[in-house]
């Protein structure tokens, strides 16, 4: 914050006498007491204060010394400030301080605001009137980054930032316009339609991630805002201005290959030229929403090298799907999309693990013996007062789904395969076709239960029972061989 003493610069009327000589404002603006203005029952003296500098009050506080020979009253009015009126009295004791905070200031209250000193009882002198600001500066932005041509795309705008030492309440906005919008009549960075706009993010950053841009020109427009108790200050808008000189590298090829048996969809981005690397992404919507697909690089939907490729085990089984691919150079460069026709994927139940593949457990030939459904309770905290007949529940968001499948395995080999993908203790999607209609899950296992078939005991057949909690999708990379039939 700063602070400021702001002190009269004006008489706006005086009924008094000046000791000392000078103006009733030079007198009280001054640290000397011999040089002071007298007032006696019903006179008063009306001062106008200096102007602050720019900034947004959000603090004051008016003090007044005053003195008496035979005590007295006064009364001290604020005029800018509805309800602002004090009233005072003096000792006989000499020279006192007397200091009263004002709120709810704004900048048109303190300039030029006038100060009124009346005296209603004996007789009183006053020396000094001033009033201590504490405000915000407004910062001061200037954009460094990017500037001139660009042959490759700038990893982030950057920004330089002057503010008030009280680094609290910070925040920026980076909005980023094409040459069509900031060419456009009645342009404003504020309100006009933006390519990129960050939304207001609090912290006292000074750069902001690029988005992914064509070729062009282009401006970034960065502001910075303050605030502090009741002030609220802002920087006006500042820009860099760059010309993207980049050329993409063509579209890629994409096949999309599903394997049933093996509960996967391959795919498989060919690109040409300066590709280095491919972002593969699914849609179970028709393109309205996209997610990228698990990769050995993690959930990224990244793969390397000019021809790349990925099997996607977490595609949903009997429902449509869609993917789409876009390559990159090594500058970062990315491609169109190539989106292609949708697929399917049709299997069986399974059990999968999201990030180790090898491990998964296809339950086909029945082997998912029983599958309930679910439940979901709710969080409720119950809180009994002293004589209420009746409790005060406070309620959270329902706990997530949980339940129990049962599953049928006929022989040693396959109760290991369930017991090595149970041992990892990670989260497991269980996976089954959309005729079932109960959703794909990521899941916990927090409970298995192993028994005999009752007169099958010369049977290696089991039942396992294994409890369930819905979790979300596990982030990492796709590690290790694929699962293969």
């Amino acid at each position: 914050m700063t602070v400021v003493a702001l002190n009269p610069n004006a008489t706006v009327s005086n009924t008094g006498s000046i000791a000392g000589g000078g103006t009733a404002h030079g007198a009280l603006s001054n640290d000397n007491d011999a040089n002071h203005v007298a007032l006696s029952a019903s006179q008063a003296v009306r001062v106008a204060m200096a102007n602050m500098a720019a900034g947004a009050p959000y603090s004051a506080i008016l003090t007044v010394r005053v003195s008496t020979a035979s005590g007295g009253g006064a009364n001290l009015s604020w005029p800018p400030l509805p309800d602002a009126d004090v009233v005072f009295y003096a000792s006989a004791t000499g020279w006192v301080n007397r200091s009263y905070a004002l709120y709810g200031l704004t900048k048109p209250n303190v300039d030029n605001a006038e100060v009124l000193l009346s005296v209603f009882g004996g007789v009183m002198s006053i020396s000094r009137v001033r009033l201590i600001v504490g405000y915000l500066v407004p910062p001061t932005v200037t954009a460094v980054a990017p500037t001139g041509t660009q042959s490759s795309p700038v990893p982030s705008v950057t920004w330089t930032r002057t503010s008030d030492p009280e680094t609290m309440g910070l925040t920026h906005r980076v909005r980023i316009f094409s040459q069509a919008q900031y060419s456009a009549g009645g342009f404003d960075p504020a309100t006009s339609p933006a390519t990129y706009d960050s939304g207001v993010i609090p912290g006292g950053a000074t750069s902001h991630p690029m988005p992914e841009l064509v070729a062009g020109s282009y401006r970034a427009y960065v502001m910075v805002r303050q605030q502090h108790l009741a002030a609220d200050v802002q920087s006006s808008w500042a820009f860099g201005q760059w010309f993207y000189n980049i050329t993409p590298p063509p579209v890629p090829t994409l096949s999309v290959n599903p394997n049933s048996a093996a509960g996967r969809i391959a795919l498989l981005s060919t690109g040409t030229g300066t590709a280095v690397r491919h972002e593969i992404q699914r849609s179970i919507d028709n393109g309205q929403t996209w997610t990228r697909v698990r990769t050995a690089e993690g959930t990224t939907g990244s793969v390397p090298g000019l021809v790349a490729g990925t099997d996607d085990y977490e595609t949903p089984i009997g429902d449509p799907v869609v993917y789409r691919a876009r390559s990159f150079t090594a500058g970062g460069i990315p491609s169109a999309w190539h989106t292609p026709a949708a697929t399917q994927l049709d299997s069986d139940w399974w059990l999968k693990h999201p990030n180790r593949p090898i491990l998964n457990v296809k339950l086909d030939g029945g082997k998912l013996r029983n599958y309930p459904g679910s439940e979901r309770g709710g969080r409720h905290h119950e809180f009994h007062a002293v004589a209420a007949r009746h409790p005060v529940i406070v309620s959270d968001t329902r706990q997530s789904a949980r339940g129990t499948i049962t599953l049928q395995l006929e022989t040693r080999v396959e109760r290991g395969q369930l017991d090595e993908l149970l041992d990892t203790a990670e989260t497991l999607l269980l996976h089954g076709p959309a005729s079932a209609q109960e959703p794909d899950r990521y899941v916990r296992v927090v409970g298995h239960r192993r028994r005999r078939v009752v007169d099958n005991a010369h049977r290696p057949r089991t039942l396992e029972e294994l409890d369930w909690i819905e979790v979300g999708r596990p982030p990492g990379a796709m590690i290790g061989p694929s699962w293969e039939p």
